[in-house]
């Protein structure tokens, strides 16, 4: 994904497009994006973890779907929703166990 604007021209799809991206930038700026990505990883690690406890899936089923968010942001969370259809888990068990 290329987007243009007022980054220029910046690729999103290929580590040579990241590092060039802070190629130009101040190391407050690189360490203020890195912070970013550490949280979205935090976040949605713990988003999954505790969705997985009150779902009662077994740690065992999370240990890819979140090595893939920490290495790979959202592809962790879609790895995690694949699990649970894999696992035949619906979506409105959720909401029904709150209500017990």
């Amino acid at each position: 994904m290329i987007v243009n604007g007022g980054m220029g021209s910046v690729d999103f799809s290929s580590l040579d497009g990241i590092i060039a991206l802070y190629e130009n930038s101040t190391p407050e700026l690189i360490a203020a994006g890195w912070l970013h990505y550490l949280a979205f990883d935090f976040w949605v690690g713990c988003w999954i973890l505790r969705e997985a406890k009150s779902k009662k899936i077994k740690h065992l089923w999370l240990v890819v779907p979140l090595l893939a968010t920490f290495m790979l942001g959202p592809v962790g969370i879609l790895l995690y929703e694949v699990t649970k259809l894999f696992l035949k888990i619906k979506p409105q068990d959720h909401a029904l166990s709150n209500h017990k």
